[in-house]
């Protein structure tokens, strides 16, 4: 199915564009996410020709914790496609609710 395609190959997918990537950036982590979502994508439909995988979906969450070595701090990027809810917990508290 493409929900099983797609908990196989979108994680894959951003980490090889990730290592390719020299810095990165919020001017161009919207790029990563979106290359990585664009890849899957193509991928997915050239996975079955003989099924028409365009009448059926899946919603995804993806996040990259990426740590600044100059001063320490971690940053969270999160991107999604279709309806999806991420929820973030540290220690058992709840800090944010992120909606698409």
């Amino acid at each position: 199915t493409v929900s099983e395609f797609l908990s196989q190959q979108l994680h894959n997918n951003l980490k090889n564009i990730l290592e390719d990537v020299e810095e990165c950036n919020e001017v161009n982590i919207s790029k990563i996410f979106e290359d990585a979502y664009s890849i899957t994508n193509v991928m997915a439909l050239q996975l079955s020709p003989t099924e028409n995988i365009r009448f059926t979906g899946s919603t995804a969450i993806t996040c990259i914790i990426q740590q600044n070595g100059t001063n320490g701090e971690s940053y969270l990027h999160c991107a999604n496609c279709g309806d999806s809810l991420a929820l973030i917990v540290y220690k058992f508290f709840f800090f944010l609710d992120y909606l698409p």
